[in-house]
Order: structure tokens, then C-alpha cells, then sequence
């Protein structure tokens, strides 16, 4: 992680050089060293920075999200002609409101693979950068 890379993490999680210091238990400083390039940021705090940017991540209003989820095994699904819909695609503003109509959908459908999709600002579509457990039951996989 490069000082670039440092003040985009602060950026992305919109915290400024205090909040920073106090979130990885070090003084405003030595964000200020790292920053100015003065000192290369160590490899714990950036992997300090990863964590701290999942957690930030599986908070319940992030968002916007696509929950993805099939009502059948993909083993079943292998005979359907290609027109059928294997997955179904719905746009939620949070992670939270996802998660509520996942509980719905439990109650009537025997779900599987269940997805979230985070949507990028800037695109029309879904971009995935990386995987985690949601943060209930953990059958449901968010991307982003």
C-alpha cells in the first residue's frame, strides 16, 4: 500500500487523518508521515486497512446491492433450455433491505445460492471486487 493507496482508503471510507489514527490506534502523525510519502505505511497497518474496509463493507446500509438467488439446485438446472431463468435478479438501496427480503423468501422458497451483488456508482452493472459472508446467517455471499 503506497500513499495513494492510503488517502483512498481514508477517502472511501470518508474519515479524515484523526478518525484514521484513532480507528488504527495510532497517532494523526504518523497518517500525516504515511501520507506525505515521508514513511511507506507498514504492511500491518495495511492490513489493518482491509479489515477495517470489510467490516465498513458489511455494514446494513451499504449499498446500492443486487440480491442474486436461485429457488433450485443448479444440479436440477442443467436440463432447462437456455431461455429459462436460472437466477433471479432484484435491486435493493442497502445490504439491510436485502437481508429482510431474503427472511421473506425463506419462509416460502427453499433458496440456494444466494448473492449480493454491490452495484459500482459509476456503471450500470455490477462489479465484484471481492467475497464475504453477510453479516446474518452466513449462506449468503456479498460481492463487491
Amino acid at each position: 500500500m503506497d500513499q495513494w493507496d492510503f488517502k483512498k482508503w481514508r477517502k472511501k471510507l470518508a474519515i479524515n487523518q484523526v478518525a484514521a489514527g484513532e480507528m488504527l490506534g495510532l497517532s494523526r502523525g504518523a497518517i500525516q508521515y504515511w501520507e506525505s510519502d515521508i514513511r511507506p505505511v507498514p504492511r500491518a497497518v495495511e492490513l489493518a486497512c482491509q479489515e477495517l474496509l470489510r467490516r465498513w463493507k458489511q455494514r446494513l446500509e451499504f449499498g446500492p446491492v443486487i440480491l442474486l438467488y436461485a429457488d433450485g439446485p443448479i444440479s436440477q438446472m442443467d436440463s432447462l433450455p437456455c431461455e429459462d431463468l436460472v437466477f433471479r435478479s432484484e435491486p435493493y438501496p442497502n445490504i439491510e433491505g436485502a437481508l429482510e427480503r431474503v427472511d421473506r423468501l425463506r419462509e416460502t422458497l427453499n433458496l440456494f445460492m444466494l448473492f449480493m451483488w454491490k452495484t459500482m456508482e459509476r456503471s450500470s452493472g455490477p462489479a465484484p471486487n471481492c467475497c464475504m459472508n453477510a453479516t446474518r446467517e452466513n449462506s449468503v455471499c456479498v460481492i463487491y
